[in-house]
Formats: structure tokens, sequence, C-alpha cells
């Protein structure tokens, strides 16, 4: 992407935060909020302090397995037991262009799944009826 396709990119993600931190939330994939882009947001902090915005986000690897009790923005009202991998390998864009290989764990892992859901159009509900 140019330059300007990333300035772009950082007003989307500025009204992705404003939405997801609104909403109480932990996460947020652009196509929740009507956004086609392979976007997503993530911060599994208490204090705000762990933001992360993803750009093309690909999981590499996986290893472990985990069962989660997860909610989601887009249905407020359900919960569900998901089992996640524990632990993942990413490669993503970050705002400023540079690819960036990383490995996550814990409850970051499990946020980066979840908003990959929704890259696909998964939502917890499909989790649910299988």
């Amino acid at each position: 992407m140019d330059v300007e396709k990333y300035e772009d990119m950082r007003g989307v993600v500025n009204n992705m935060v404003e939405t997801m931190y609104t909403h109480q939330g932990v996460g947020l994939a652009a196509p929740q909020i009507g956004i086609r882009k392979n976007l997503i947001i993530f911060d599994p902090s208490d204090d705000m302090s762990k933001l992360t915005a993803m750009v093309n986000p690909i999981i590499k690897a996986k290893d472990g397995e985990v069962y989660t009790n997860e909610e989601c923005l887009s249905v407020p009202t359900m919960k569900a037991r998901i089992k996640r991998s524990k632990n993942i390998k990413v490669r993503y864009k970050d705002l400023d262009g540079d690819t960036i290989t990383k490995d996550f764990s814990g409850f970051e892992s499990i946020c980066i799944q979840h908003e990959m859901d929704h890259l696909k159009g998964k939502l917890i509900i499909d989790y649910i009826a299988s």
C-alpha cells in the first residue's frame, strides 16, 4: 500500500478504536462496523495501553489448544465456549506499512483469532450452531 492508503487506514482505525472503547470491547474487525477492509484492532489490557492494529493478518503457525468463554460486540447477548489455538504466530502489516511477524499467546492469541473470524464472516453463533 502507498502512504495515502495508510493515512486513510489510520482514519478507519481511529473510528474503530472509538467504537471498541465506547462499547467496552477488547477487539474489533473492520467488517463489524461495515468497513470492507482486512483490518483488526485489539487491546487486551485493562488500561488501554496495548492497542494493536493489524492490516492483512495471516496466522502462520498454531500450537496447543485452549477452551475460552467468549463474548462479541456483534452479538452482545450471547456467550460461547470456543476451542482456540493457545499460541499463534501472525504476520501482518502495521499502520506504517511495515511487515511484522510476531508470536502471541494467552488472551492476545484469543483476541486475534476471534477478530480474524470476523474477517471470514464468522461469528460466535456459528460455533454454537456447529
